[in-house]
């Protein structure tokens, strides 16, 4: 049986009443999830992730964040033990991170250390998902020409004298042939 008859429900007052109650009912459930959500995020947080505050923990979405939890759980959470093992100075572990070598930057070698080497031994084994393509247009427009010319392709056509429509349309120039030997 309940408090309100079928008669009494069906006026407006009661009506909106029981629409108040509800909407109530459910601001105090989402009130209660959300701490319960914090808590369970909180569960699987280390001293990589330890100062995130989130319903969905980053390394759920971040492969960055996974590497850092990875390193973290590797080495026992010594970070002191981390930089001594890949010869990096890393303060903290949220600022832990892979730089990617440099092949197509003029006069780069990539830095010989054991992080390196590793992720060198890594990549012929990794899955092809896990692969890049290094592309050398996209660096030579990215950081060569658009620095140097701005956003605008305007401005590109018009020191060059071309009419490329975009960026895209824009390739690398051939390699120069190499200079006659000397007589």
């Amino acid at each position: 049986m309940s408090l309100l008859s079928k008669v009494g429900r069906k006026s407006l007052r009661t009506r909106l009443l029981l629409a108040l109650l509800y909407a109530l009912l459910l601001a105090g459930a989402v009130a209660m999830l959300y701490p319960l959500g914090l808590m369970l995020a909180g569960s699987t947080q280390s001293v990589a992730d330890l100062h995130e505050n989130r319903l969905v923990p980053r390394f759920l979405v971040s492969d960055e964040a996974l590497w850092q939890k990875h390193l973290e759980a590797l080495f026992n959470e010594s970070l002191d033990a981390l930089n001594i093992a890949f010869r990096t100075d890393f303060d903290a572990w949220y600022n832990v991170f892979v730089q990617p070598p440099a092949y197509l930057f003029p006069h780069a070698l990539p830095h010989a250390t054991p992080l390196a080497d590793a992720l060198d031994a890594y990549k012929p084994l990794a899955p092809d998902w896990q692969k890049t393509l290094l592309s050398p247009e996209g660096f030579y427009i990215k950081l060569y020409l658009k620095p140097r010319y701005g956003r605008d392709i305007a401005t590109y056509n018009a020191a060059h004298h071309t009419t490329h429509p975009s960026w895209d349309t824009v390739t690398h120039p051939p390699p120069r042939p190499p200079p006659p030997p000397p007589p």
